[in-house]
């Protein structure tokens, strides 16, 4: 979503389709939406890190047992 502020989508100058509110910023005009999304995702992902389920073991157990004595 925060490309989408830096984004400008038009056919002409008079004819704009959508405008995010910074595209007329250096980072809009440049076309650099997609790594500000880039960068929003890593700093999100920083932060609130990988999620781990404690409660089902300690993750070294195989997802699917079924399917492991199947396959044997």
């Amino acid at each position: 979503m925060a490309g989408l502020l830096f984004t400008k989508a038009s056919t002409s100058d008079t004819d704009v389709w959508f405008a995010g509110s910074l595209s007329d910023t250096w980072f809009g005009v440049n076309g650099l939406g997609w790594a500000i999304s880039m960068a929003v995702g890593a700093v999100v992902y920083a932060l609130f890190g990988r999620r781990t389920s404690t409660a089902a073991g300690t993750g070294n157990e195989p997802a699917f047992p079924a399917l492991q004595e199947a396959g044997q």
